[in-house]
């Protein structure tokens, strides 16, 4: 007599189905399956193997009992596994449900109802009637899963950075080591079937990008059971190549050592340095499966987003039936695509121009009338001076150092122009200063120019520009010139790629004095490095009144357009279409400047005289004549630096310093922290 226990097949007493053992054998031969190791699974039968298992487990819940046993089964010597009666199933059930229930230890686990009536500030009970209350609770009964509930639950939780530290330590103690250790508050809501009720705050440590999904945390565990289990390796830093490089630490180690050793042989310069080992999973295969087998692409995080579309999306996501707004955001929009499919189309006409001919900068005796130079500028975000990672320069004044960088779009070539702000401010005058140093010092012979950059009315787009590239084409320099402004919000050069080199580089730079930084700037980018001008007070001149005394902006706004709606300026000579034959004709204006509201080529232009008829005489004069003055607040923090933090043949640059009303002395006692 078999016993109860024994595996069999319904039509067959063998220990398995014959099915099985033909699924097993149709995935391998014998000519490439010679026992079962490890190495093998992990080649092609580890998911053979682990199909065969799940399905011959199914199959023991195909038990043999005594026909006596059951008497709806009786006759039979075989029942059906019912997942659904097994005991912690009809728990879990009963828990989605938020029925009373037995736990698994036996006791009584009563149905979910609403909290008691709470004293909080947020009023939650007076917002939330009982009649709304008990149908809050009967939806979320009703969810069906426990994973639709801890969904639900996660999309009512905000989190945000705090708006104040306080300065005590956790829990009300007094500890100054632990004060400020709240990093993330959390703000949770009741969804109505109107607005969304604050329900509760609570302040944690957990990422505010962290989802927080199971619900049975009590709010006061919730920051310490969510960072445990989301800070491990999901981080910021985990971007796709450092993906596939722990992919290469895991399953290719050797890949990964002899990179290690081509590194060591290249700082010890021993030569010849060891051959490289190619992975078989390269990085491009490895986001390749990503991209098509899951559907999933790897971006970078917006941080600089538009503020317009901001603005229209929330309004758009206020009220859906909002025609105008959408209409907005898609005419705003295509004119910031409209912006970059221009700048793609004149790089690539630009570098086409230059095709087999020399291109030799910096040299007065080449020309070439038919080639285009390229250009677009912006200016860096200010750099710290000193740049040091102690908490004291958190919360110090700080030296800005200037970065307006200039890239040649045609030899991809980045020029960083570069000073602090005891030398010079960074306004339309220092712009016009470094473009006219560009043009003066690094001419290519081309008789054409294109440039990019975005419309900040301080720097770009002004008077003081129209009047700079009016005067480069009156006194030879270009023949025909072209200024293009990017769409406000959409303003990506080839600038941000240089700047994100010098970023990068930042990160581990210890900058004492701003002339560190045109070393650091010097060696960002390896394959291409920088070239930085230092920029003194004699280089700077003061375009601003000289363009004033020569130029007029009072027609820029005339016609029924802005000037701040302009994208596209012309100077020297312009290309006119004839709106009947569409004859192209090509126009001398040298006391215009034609404007455009749009990239395209097909609409006319707007000309603005803008040369006045009797200019002034007014000459082109050095801008500052003795070191800017800073404020004594931002003295007595640097000196304090200086004299705690940075070495002595730096030091002295700041202990010399002075501001309006500090006397070269200092009032203000140093803090004993």
């Amino acid at each position: 007599m078999a016993s109860p226990f024994d595996f069999v097949n319904e039509s067959a007493n063998t220990p398995f189905s014959d099915s099985w053992m033909e699924l097993f054998q149709s995935e391998s031969s014998d000519d490439d399956f010679d026992g079962f190791n490890e190495d093998d699974c992990q080649f092609g039968l580890k998911s053979n193997v682990r199909e065969f298992h799940q399905r011959r487990d199914e199959e023991r819940f195909d038990v043999v009992v005594r026909s006596g046993d059951d008497p709806a089964l009786k006759g039979s010597r075989k029942r059906v596994a019912n997942p659904e009666r097994w005991k912690r199933n009809v728990r879990k059930r009963a828990a989605v449900l938020g029925q009373q229930r037995r736990d698994y230890k036996g006791n009584i686990v009563p149905a979910r109802s609403t909290g008691r009536r709470c004293n909080c500030r947020n009023e939650c009970f007076e917002k939330v009637d009982p009649e709304l209350q008990y149908h809050i609770l009967t939806r979320f009964n009703n969810l069906g899963s426990k994973e639709r509930q801890d969904q639900y639950l996660n999309s009512l939780i905000i989190a945000s950075d705090p708006k104040r530290q306080g300065a005590q330590g956790r829990l009300g103690t007094f500890d100054k080591e632990n004060a400020g250790r709240r990093k993330t508050t959390y703000k949770y809501h009741v969804a109505t079937d109107r607005i969304p009720v604050t329900a509760w705050n609570q302040g944690g440590k957990t990422p505010k990008d962290t989802n927080i999904s199971s619900p049975n945390i009590s709010p006061r565990k919730a920051p310490e059971q969510a960072e445990q289990n989301f800070t491990g390796d999901n981080r910021k830093d985990l971007n796709v190549s450092r993906m596939h490089h722990l992919y290469l630490e895991a399953h290719e180690p050797e890949v990964v050592e002899r990179e290690k050793e081509i590194i060591k042989a290249k700082k010890e310069r021993t030569f010849p340095l060891p051959l490289k080992i190619k992975p078989v999973v390269t990085e491009h295969r490895y986001r390749m499966v990503f991209n098509r087998d899951f559907n999933l692409g790897f971006g970078l995080p917006r941080s600089d987003t538009c503020a317009k579309c901001e603005k229209l999306n929330l309004v758009i996501k206020s009220d859906p039936n909002d025609m105008d707004a959408r209409q907005q955001l898609a005419d705003h929009q295509e004119m910031a695509d409209k912006g970059y499919q221009t700048m793609r189309g004149d790089r690539k006409a630009a570098s086409a121009s230059w095709s087999g001919k020399s291109r030799p900068l910096g040299s007065a005796a080449f020309s070439s009338v038919d080639a285009v130079d390229m250009i677009s500028f912006d200016f860096q975000q200010n750099l710290p001076t000193p740049n040091l990672q102690h908490n004291d320069v958190f919360y110090a004044r700080q030296l800005w150092t200037y970065n307006f960088g200039i890239h040649d779009c045609v030899a991809e070539k980045g020029y960083m122009y570069m000073w602090d702000e005891t030398i010079a401010k960074r306004g339309s005058a220092e712009v016009a200063s470094c473009l006219k140093h560009f043009f003066q010092v690094y001419p290519s012979g081309a008789k054409s120019l294109v440039s990019f950059s975005d419309g900040c009315g301080g720097q770009n787009k002004n008077l003081t520009l129209v009047g700079l590239y009016n005067e480069l084409h009156l006194s030879g320099v270009y023949d025909i010139l072209n200024h293009k402004f990017l769409t406000r919000g959409h303003t990506f050069l080839k600038n941000d790629s240089d700047f994100a080199q010098i970023e990068k580089r930042k990160a581990s730079a210890k900058v004492f004095v701003p002339s560190d930084w045109f070393s650091v700037v010097r060696e960002a980018s390896r394959r291409s490095p920088f070239e930085v001008v230092a920029m003194q007070q004699e280089d700077f001149k003061n375009y601003k009144d000289f363009v004033r005394s020569r130029y007029t902006n009072r027609h820029f706004s005339s016609g029924g357009s802005v000037f701040r709606d302009v994208h596209w300026l012309n100077f020297g000579w312009g290309e006119e279409v004839d709106p009947v034959s569409g004859k192209v004709t090509l126009v001398h204006h040298p006391n215009e400047v034609w404007m455009r509201c749009t990239y395209s080529d097909s609409k006319p232009w707007k000309k603005v005289k803008v040369l006045k008829k009797s200019p002034g005489s007014v000459l082109l004069e050095q801008l500052y004549h003795a070191p800017l003055v800073l404020k004594p607040a931002k003295i007595r923090d640097l000196k304090k630096m200086a004299r705690h933090h940075i070495p002595h043949p730096q030091r002295d640059f700041y202990l010399q310093m002075s501001g309006e009303g500090d006397g070269g002395s200092e009032t203000e006692e140093e803090d004993d922290d």
